[in-house]
């Protein structure tokens, strides 16, 4: 089965080169392009050879037989659209009955290798906000289940050992933390087309939510976490589009170009 996926580029302010919608393109800087740490053409082209990689899709929608939290999640936040069909009360209980008997990380590493796998991707939160790792952050996290190991300690530390370049998959979209906001919802319509909101009428600048900042801050401190105590990380797959509000800039009024 397929669908249809955004593609999100980031690209330097004057850029003109890219003819995607605005809502999918995050224009930065050259001061702000030039402090960041790309990865060398020599990794870029390791990953271009790879091809063949495994992705760990596994979280708390295990438990429904859906995929992966959107279809779990009842509430989901603005920009995002809709509801999910299990109650917030029922799923996020699910973590009660994590317990991942039969886990073996060398085991499923080994399995990787012998297939012929180049690369393990895995998740470590997607967007129902469940932490795969052992957090400071958020006490909704696997070590405060009936598992209470750190499934992506033991995974990373699994990969190492037998050679296995190891990336994490992380969701910047979160419907269980509270502060995330990335649109005030006081300032938008909500439309079935994307970005699925636009500004409300003599709205000249859409915000982020007054709380979203805090959510910034979090997400900093969880990535830094995840970027410094698993070893070395091959790859880092950020999910969600962005919608023009995500980040501590502000957007323009979405009938036209950001700002």
């Amino acid at each position: 089965m397929f669908q249809s996926l955004f593609v999100q580029w980031s690209i330097l302010q004057n850029d003109s080169s890219k003819q995607e919608p605005w809502y999918l393109l995050q224009r930065f800087t050259p001061e702000e392009w030039n402090s960041s740490n790309f990865a060398s053409q020599k990794d870029l082209q390791w990953f271009r050879d790879s091809k063949y990689g495994m992705f760990i899709h596994f979280a708390l929608s295990t438990y429904t037989g859906k995929d992966l939290g959107w279809e779990l999640c009842y509430t989901r936040k603005a920009p995002d659209f809709g509801h999910g069909p299990i109650p917030d009360s029922v799923w996020t209980k699910y973590p009660e009955k994590f317990s991942l008997e039969k886990f073996n990380a060398k085991a499923w590493v080994g399995f990787a290798k012998k297939a012929g796998f180049k690369y393990i991707v895995a998740i470590a939160k997607h967007l129902d906000g469940f932490h795969l790792w052992n957090t400071k952050y958020s006490d909704f996290n696997i070590m405060h289940t009936p598992f209470g190991r750190d499934y992506l300690k033991e995974l990373a530390d699994a990969c190492h050992a037998a050679g296995m370049k190891f990336g994490i998959y992380y969701c910047q979209r979160d419907f269980y933390q509270p502060d995330y906001a990335p649109v005030d919802t006081s300032m938008i319509e909500q439309i079935s087309d994307p970005p699925y909101y636009r500004a409300k009428p003599g709205i000249e600048k859409i915000l982020p939510g007054p709380t979203h900042q805090k959510y910034i801050d979090y997400q900093f401190n969880v990535v830094r976490e995840l970027c410094s105590n698993y070893g070395k990380i091959d790859i880092f797959w950020f999910d969600a589009c962005w919608w023009g509000a995500c980040s501590r800039r502000i957007c323009g009024n979405p009938k036209s170009s950001p700002e």
